[in-house]
């Protein structure tokens, strides 16, 4: 577990700095983390990342007790970069989360060809 709070707070600070001022929506917080995100350095970090979503998908513990407060702690963290009601914004941080991690997953399976055409069509490139 500290090995994932380690992660996520290296990605919080990268993250931050490129996160100045609040997105327009979930499209555009999601091209900015994804053009910083998408690197050679970054990718052993992601494959840690997601062997312990698939894990906790299948419910191994203490990976499965674990998903939840992660996944909360990154939506909670990201709404933070929108405006409007918090409903708005955590939406918002949601959608951003779905991508991102979608298109970072896509990477790591397919590799960054692959994961910047998706990029590319869901207008997020």
């Amino acid at each position: 577990t500290d090995v994932l709070l380690e992660i996520g707070s290296r990605l919080q600070q990268v993250l931050a700095d490129a996160l100045t001022q609040p997105a327009n929506g979930h499209r555009e917080l999601a091209r900015t983390a994804f053009k910083i995100l998408a690197q050679e350095e970054f990718d052993p970090l992601f494959a840690v990342y997601f062997e312990v979503c698939g894990l906790a998908a299948a419910g191994v513990a203490p990976y499965d007790d674990l998903a939840a407060p992660l996944t909360e702690g990154w939506v909670a963290w990201l709404a933070e970069f929108f405006t409007g009601t918090t409903k708005r914004r955590r939406a918002e941080a949601e959608a951003s989360l779905a991508l991102i991690d979608g298109m970072l997953l896509m990477r790591q399976l397919a590799g960054p060809a692959a994961a910047d055409r998706a990029a590319k069509v869901l207008g997020v490139r």
